[in-house]
């Protein structure tokens, strides 16, 4: 190939972004080696090469953490459905036995006791969950639920 035919801005471009190095890519293009290391050198493509993998990989991550973090609030979302629903069963059966003077009969605890345990099991995952998820970034989560404060849409 004719020096002036060599289009050096395609091959920088594909040397950049992609995985070939320089003699694949003079074998590729029929170019002499030192002829296409001379305009890496003096163009820095390697620098820009790396350069580019940075940003490549910074927002894979970003996206990643992106996924992530809508996981995360999916997952919360859900758990904090689960324990508004169980608190709302164990506030109705308290209302009801209270409201008809009836004692809390054997079978009526062992369920209470077992949306309670269901409960704390949402609790303790929803917090494990945060912890898992945090990034170090110094961030404090904090989860609260205010029953007097919840709607009948089992939103706060």
């Amino acid at each position: 190939m004719k020096p002036s035919e060599i289009d050096w801005t395609k091959i920088r471009n594909e040397y950049v972004t992609g995985t070939c190095g320089l003699h694949s890519l003079a074998a590729k293009y029929r170019i002499d080696r030192r002829n296409i290391e001379r305009h890496s050198s003096k163009e820095g493509w390697v620098a820009a090469r790396e350069e580019y993998r940075k940003r490549v990989s910074a927002l894979a991550e970003e996206k990643a953490a992106e996924k992530q973090a809508e996981e995360f609030a999916a997952y919360i979302d859900e758990a904090r459905g689960d324990f508004i629903r169980d608190h709302r069963e164990i506030q109705k059966k308290i209302d009801e036995t209270i409201h008809y003077g009836e004692a809390f009969s054997p079978r009526d605890l062992k369920n209470l006791s077992g949306l309670l345990a269901d409960l704390m099991r949402v609790y303790k995952d929803m917090r494990e969950e945060i912890r898992a998820a945090d990034d170090g970034d110094g961030a404090t989560y904090r989860i609260e639920f205010v029953p007097g404060e919840w709607e009948e849409d089992g939103g706060p």
